[in-house]
């Protein structure tokens, strides 16, 4: 593989990883700050994580923002229309 093709691979592993795990923390919190009552269980029974972290990941929309702009690049646009 080039040397350029496998930078680019890098880099978007690096920020793609970065914006997933910063939506679903953020997303994680929304929903149990929405959901106290969900919160507290959480925070009593331990064994609960595995399975909001699921939901987080599976519920929180993550890399939405790549797909948009990668659609626009495709368009020759770098920023959604106004």
């Amino acid at each position: 593989m080039e040397v350029g093709p496998l930078h680019a691979f890098f880099l978007l592993l690096a920020v793609a990883g970065n914006e997933t795990t910063r939506n679903a923390i953020s997303g994680g919190l929304l929903a149990l700050f929405d959901n106290p009552d969900q919160f507290k269980r959480l925070t009593q029974d331990p064994s609960l994580v595995n399975g909001a972290v699921d939901y987080f990941l599976e519920f929180t929309p993550t890399f939405g923002l790549w797909w948009l702009l990668i659609a626009l690049a495709g368009r020759g646009r770098s920023e959604p229309a106004r």
